[in-house]
C-alpha cells in the first residue's frame, strides 16, 4: 500500500486523475442521500413513486452511455467530458430546489441528470485509466476505487451535516447541498483540463 501511495504522489498525472475521480464522486453523491426524503416530504410524492425515478434514470443512462462513449472516441474525451459535465449541472439545481411539480416533469429532470452525470464519468474514467502503463493499471485502478469509496462516504457526511428535517416535517438546506455539488462538479472541469493537458505533454 505504501509503495502504491508513494508512486501516485510522485506522479502529477496520477494525482490529478485521483482528484478528478474523487471530486466527481463527492459532487455526485452529496445530493443522493436526501433525494427520496426530499421528494416525499417537500415535493409531495409517495414512497411508491420515487423508485420510478431511479428506473427511468437508469434506463436513460443505459441507452445514452453507449452513444456518449462513441462520441468520446470520435470527438475527444475531454471535449465530451466538458459538455456532459456542464449539462449535468442544470438538473442538480432543479433537483435540489424543486417545487411541487408534476411527476412526469420530475422524471424528465432525473432522466436528464442520469444521462449526463453518467455521461461525464465515461470520458473521465477513460482519461483516468490512461495515466498509468498497462502493467500497473490494475493496481492503480484498485487504488482509484478505494478513493472513490472514500469520497462517496465523505459526501454523505457533508450533506448530513448541512441538511436537517424541521418540525414541519420538511427537509431543509437541501438547496445548499445542491450548490455545493454544483461547485465541486464544476471545479472538476479545471482538474480535467489540467489532466488532459498533462497527458498531451507526456
Amino acid at each position: 500500500m505504501r509503495s502504491i501511495f508513494s508512486s501516485v504522489v510522485g506522479n502529477r498525472s496520477q494525482v490529478l486523475a485521483l482528484l478528478l475521480s474523487g471530486g466527481l464522486m463527492l459532487g455526485h453523491f452529496a445530493i443522493i442521500p436526501f433525494i427520496n426524503p426530499y421528494m416525499e416530504f417537500n415535493v409531495g410524492f409517495s414512497k411508491d413513486q420515487t423508485p420510478l425515478i431511479y428506473m427511468i434514470g437508469g434506463c436513460c443512462a443505459l441507452v445514452s452511455s453507449n452513444i456518449i462513449g462513441r462520441w468520446a472516441d470520435k470527438y475527444g474525451k475531454f471535449k465530451v467530458f466538458t459538455i456532459c459535465l456542464l449539462l449535468s449541472l442544470v438538473p442538480i439545481f432543479f433537483i435540489t430546489n424543486m417545487p411541487a411539480i408534476h411527476f412526469y416533469m420530475v422524471l424528465a429532470i432525473f432522466g436528464f441528470w442520469f444521462t449526463f452525470s453518467t455521461g461525464r464519468n465515461i470520458p473521465a474514467q477513460a482519461m483516468i485509466s490512461t495515466v498509468v502503463d498497462p502493467a500497473e493499471r490494475g493496481r492503480f485502478m484498485s487504488f482509484n476505487s478505494s478513493m472513490q469509496q472514500l469520497f462517496t462516504g465523505l459526501a454523505s457526511i457533508i450533506s448530513g451535516l448541512i441538511v436537517y428535517r424541521g418540525n414541519d416535517g420538511k427537509i431543509h438546506n437541501y438547496h445548499w447541498v445542491g450548490y455545493f455539488s454544483i461547485a465541486i462538479v464544476f471545479g472538476m472541469l479545471f482538474i480535467g483540463q489540467k489532466l488532459a493537458r498533462q497527458q498531451r505533454l507526456s
